[in-house]
Formats: C-alpha cells, structure tokens, sequence
C-alpha cells in the first residue's frame, strides 16, 4: 500500500505563503478580470503574480470572451482598475524602457514577451511572462489592451 506524505508540508506552504505581507517574495496575488473602454464586453478570467523567493516576479493570465484568433497586449499595471483605468505600465525602473525586461509583458508565445496573448477559437487567451526582479506593491493589476492606435484597454484584474 502506498501513502501520501506530501499533504502536510504543502499545506503548511500554502498556510506560510497566506502569511507573507504584500510586496514580499514569495507572495502570490490573483484577480479576476471585468471590462473597462468597452463596458458591454462580456469578458472574464483571471491574474496571477508571484514574487518568487529568488528575486523574481511570474504573472500569468486566462483571458475568456475574446474575438477567437485575436491577439491582444497584456502587461502588468501601477493602479488598481477602479484607480485611473490600472494606471500606467508598472516599471522596475520608473522612467525607463516601457519593454521587458523593465516591464512584465504577458505573451502566449513562451520564448516572445513582446507577441501578446492569441485567443483561440473559444475566444479564451492565455499567457505568461515573468521578470528578472521582485515587483513592488505598487504592482497592482494586469491590463489587457486590443493592439493598434490608441491601444483600447478592454479588461483589467486587481492583484490582491
């Protein structure tokens, strides 16, 4: 008969990362994602970061009621989504590159941060992307913007 002994110490991982104050490693914060320019747009999903205990900040993202063979742009952002539409592109380096590695770009190409998030033919997106630095807790949400000119934000998820 075979036992599971990995129950006890995975709970008490996810007990201890419960603990952990916002802003510091190991932290993970999720939202789900609403509507924002285009408020009759039936959208939804969600966002998850994690400051990694090694330095590092992972997002990722599943995107639902999108136009199937779309791609859309997907970054994290510096306010909340009530707070100014999710602010600015959140930045390591203020004032800098607005392109990782300075910013954390979401792509559904795992080797391409700057190729956005594709939906498939269920109109579902996801995507990943990580950066080389732990974001501050003025990373607060992740936007999802329709390419082109003006870049039209159409979803956004707080990270709480």
């Amino acid at each position: 008969m075979r036992r599971a002994y990995f129950a006890g110490p995975l709970i008490a991982a996810v007990i201890g990362l419960a603990a952990v104050p916002a802003g510091a490693a190991g932290q993970a914060t999720r939202g789900t994602f609403g509507p924002l320019d285009i408020p009759d747009l039936d959208v939804g999903g969600h966002a998850t970061m994690v400051r990694t205990a090694d330095g590092r900040t992972k997002a990722s993202v599943r995107v639902e009621g999108l136009e199937p063979g779309a791609t859309y742009l997907s970054h994290v952002h510096n306010q909340a989504c009530d707070d100014g539409r999710g602010g600015g592109h959140y930045q390591d380096q203020p004032g800098g590159a607005a392109t990782p590695p300075n910013e954390l770009w979401l792509s559904s190409e795992p080797h391409d941060p700057l190729a956005g998030i594709t939906a498939n033919s269920a109109g579902v997106a996801t995507g990943h992307g990580w950066a080389p630095w732990t974001a501050r807790p003025e990373a607060r949400s992740v936007v999802v913007h329709q390419t082109g000119d003006p870049a039209i934000r159409i979803a956004c998820a707080d990270l709480a």
